[in-house]
């Protein structure tokens, strides 16, 4: 990955994590009755794969800043 985004990377690894801690929070604060273990798993599921899109994006508009886009655009016929 591009130097540039390691800081816009550690912002978002500090969101992710203070949002896996709040859904720990709120999984470990409900009653049973609210949430089963399906729902529980869920949660986890849904945070995985919040992660892992966002670190291919990230990775992709990385790459993405390495491509020379003026000569994709020029006309060659």
């Amino acid at each position: 990955m591009i130097e540039n985004n390691a800081g816009f990377l550690t912002g978002w690894s500090e969101r992710t994590a203070y949002l896996e801690e709040g859904i720990n929070t709120l999984l470990n604060r409900t009653q049973n009755e609210h949430f089963n273990e399906m729902d529980r798993d869920n949660f986890y599921h849904l945070l995985s794969a919040y992660r892992g899109v966002s670190a291919a994006l990230l990775e992709y508009s990385g790459n993405a800043k390495l491509i020379d886009w003026a000569e994709w655009r020029e006309a060659r016929f």
